[in-house]
């Protein structure tokens, strides 16, 4: 018959189709289970159904825009558990105003930011310990020492309660600190929508 005829020929190669709905269980069957620091996988290409990641070694911040309810909390919770499983500095949150990471604020590993208070203690810390951090970079630097990198993470779910908790003076302070210190790690994740953004 037929099928024991062709039983020793090559199958044809199996054309690549995206699933009807992507969700965080099914993801993980397409990722090849290999962790790498910095790697944040949050999709899939609609051509080759490849993972699709964010290097945050390479591309030191990340901007999420859609409009309001389309994902970008839900993106930003995948993103944090991937971040979890890696080695990082710091993970820090503020938060939208309906709370949506909230579930974070439990974590060991994340600082979960609540007020303006909160806001201004942090950067300050934050500010003392990358100032530190460069004095050591430049001394391994000019010894010939290797460095070694470690990446932390400041995530803004909410654009614009930020801007409402943050003064002038917070927002110039969280700039310069991404300007200052990417280099040594310093990277921010943000999500809002276009009218937020272009503000």
């Amino acid at each position: 018959n037929l099928r024991a005829q062709y039983k020793e020929g090559k199958l044809p190669v199996s054309i690549p189709m995206l699933p009807l709905e992507l969700s965080s269980s099914n993801f993980s069957y397409y990722l090849d289970g290999k962790k790498k620091d910095g790697i944040v996988p949050i999709g899939l290409d609609e051509d080759t159904v490849l993972p699709i990641s964010i290097d945050f070694k390479k591309n030191r911040h990340c901007l999420l825009i859609g409009q309001v309810q389309r994902g970008k909390t839900n993106t930003i919770t995948w993103m944090l558990h991937s971040l979890l499983e890696q080695k990082t500095g710091f993970i820090t949150i503020f938060d939208s105003f309906d709370r949506g990471l909230s579930k974070f604020a439990d974590y060991e590993a994340i600082d979960y930011l609540e007020t303006k208070e909160n806001l201004a203690e942090w950067i300050t810390q934050t500010e003392q310990s990358y100032a530190e951090l460069e004095r050591v970079y430049l001394e391994n630097i000019q010894q010939g020492d290797p460095v070694e990198i470690i990446l932390s993470y400041f995530v803004i779910d909410g654009y614009t309660r930020f801007l409402q908790v943050a003064d002038i003076n917070l927002q110039e302070r969280l700039a310069k600190l991404m300007k200052r210190y990417a280099h040594l790690g310093f990277n921010v994740i943000t999500s809002g929508n276009n009218a937020e953004i272009t503000k």
